[in-house]
């Protein structure tokens, strides 16, 4: 079953974007090799604005985010969990001038949380509630 999976996606700093998920049989205290879901979204590294920092399945099962420093992007879960990578919609945040935008949640009500990290010279972290009314109903 797609939700009883635990899925790790690589952020694109070393080799390309693409999802993974561990095998079925995997058992606490044993090696398990992760099983790569469908094709990379990319298949070499990408810019680091480009990386993926953060995803979340919503609480309703329905979507998946992704986000980098600067976009969250939207997929189906149900194609997403099974490696089509079918953006659905997104959202442009760099103008909430995050210091490293790296936290993502879906919550109900198309509810979306972004978190970020201080920036250095005592610059604080940031914690944003969105309203996402682009994800509902489609």
């Amino acid at each position: 079953m797609l939700f009883r999976s635990i899925y790790i996606i690589s952020k694109g700093d070393t080799s390309g974007i693409a999802l993974y998920r561990f095998q079925a049989n995997a058992r606490p205290g044993t090696l398990s090799t992760l099983e790569r879901v469908g094709q990379p979204l990319t298949s070499s590294r990408v810019r680091e604005h480009d990386w993926i920092t953060a995803a979340t399945l919503s609480s309703d099962g329905l979507w998946v985010a992704l986000r980098t420093h600067k976009v969250v992007m939207f997929y189906r879960a149900g194609e997403f969990l099974r490696g089509i990578w079918n953006e659905v919609a997104r959202a442009e945040v760099g103008s909430l001038d995050e210091a490293k935008g790296e936290g993502v949640a879906l919550a109900a009500g198309n509810t979306l949380f972004l978190t970020a990290e201080g920036g250095g010279g005592g610059r604080p972290g940031t914690f944003w509630r969105l309203s996402c009314p682009s994800i509902d109903g489609r």
